[in-house]
């Protein structure tokens, strides 16, 4: 008989316990649903990245609260790189409800279908939440970046200067499992050049390359070019470089052969000279022979339009008042422009 009471006795306890653990939840409940409470919507709940400033209308409601007084209400959005709202909306007095817009942020990111969520709260109020998804419309492409895109050419023929340029996909889905190639070019070789191919790696969105600038010793002003990167199923993408001209206006002279007799009369030698700028004008060169008495060398030579070089004879004179090898110097000047020298050796 002690037995059979002593398990009444805790069934009896363990029903007064479920009972009054149902009571108070209920009890929680009913305050809840008497606090006041913020009800937001959002309509229409999908929308694309580019449905612009107003993409979707947003209602926030007012419940179980007096409507008496204005009630301003403080919105946020859980993704404003999706999404955005007013920082605050205010229902007024005598008013149950207010809208504001939800506007869509075109990212220019592949990054699918993205759910976030709108927030209402306000002191005193249970907040309101509401779940919107932003649809992608983002095409895949590449962009070009050129960290330093204006530089000093580097001068002379063969010598280099090198800048950095980053290529970059906006597929950030498909970064994170899937490399991608990207042909490089440069619109202009003789200025610039870029690796054929560059690959941003797997759960990369960008990698850098070089950018080869290259001297070619002429006098030609600033050179504007273009590097190109395009990969199968995205967009062209372009950036512009300017490589500023550090060439002075030099005349250069070449002579051949630059040794010869002092018998060898009025064409001894071929002299060349090139100037290293613009050929849409002539250009009047100044030639002297340091030495007339054994080497001589026209007043003048011109260098026609549209070419950058001419060519003149050199005349040996016979000095028998001169024994051994006599060194000459041959000389080109014109104004604005660094003079030209070049040694011959005339022979007895």
């Amino acid at each position: 008989m002690m037995k059979r009471r002593q398990v009444l006795k805790h069934l009896l306890a363990g029903l007064t316990l479920v009972v009054g653990t149902g009571a108070l939840s209920q009890q929680v409940e009913a305050q809840q649903q008497n606090q006041p409470q913020l009800t937001l919507t959002v309509t229409p709940d999908t929308f694309a990245e580019n449905g612009g400033p107003a993409a979707a209308t947003g209602t926030v409601m007012r419940t179980n609260a007096a409507t008496n007084q204005a009630l301003v209400v403080t919105l946020t959005s859980t993704d404003t790189s999706e999404a955005r709202v007013p920082a605050t909306v205010t229902i007024p007095a005598g008013a149950t409800a207010a809208s504001f817009a939800v506007a869509a942020v075109m990212d220019n990111v592949v990054d699918g279908t993205r759910l976030l969520h709108i927030e209402a709260t306000a002191p005193g109020f249970v907040k309101g939440r509401a779940q919107v998804q932003v649809t992608d419309v983002t095409p895949p492409a590449l962009r070009v970046r050129i960290r330093n895109n204006v530089v000093n050419e580097p001068g002379a023929v063969g010598t280099r200067a090198t800048v950095t340029g980053t290529v970059a996909r906006n597929t950030i889905l498909d970064a994170k499992t899937n490399p991608l190639t990207v042909n490089l070019q440069s619109t202009n070789t003789a200025a610039a050049t870029v690796p054929a191919t560059v690959t941003i790696p797997v759960g990369a969105t960008s990698v850098d390359f070089p950018i080869t600038v290259l001297g070619d010793a002429k006098v030609g002003g600033t050179e504007r070019f273009q590097i190109v990167a395009t990969a199968p199923g995205f967009g062209e993408a372009r950036a512009s470089l300017a490589a500023r001209d550090s060439d002075v206006a030099t005349l250069t002279l070449k002579v051949s052969p630059n040794t010869f007799s002092e018998t060898a009369g009025a064409n001894a030698s071929t002299g060349t000279v090139t100037r290293n700028t613009a050929t849409n004008q002539a250009l009047v060169v100044t030639l002297t022979s340091t030495d007339t008495s054994e080497a001589r060398v026209p007043a003048t030579v011109t260098i026609p339009a549209g070419q950058s070089a001419v060519t003149f004879p050199i005349s040996a004179v016979v000095n028998k008042a001169t024994k051994g090898n006599k060194p000459v110097h041959i000389r080109a000047t014109a104004q604005g422009f660094k003079e030209g020298q070049i040694l011959v050796t005339v022979t007895p």
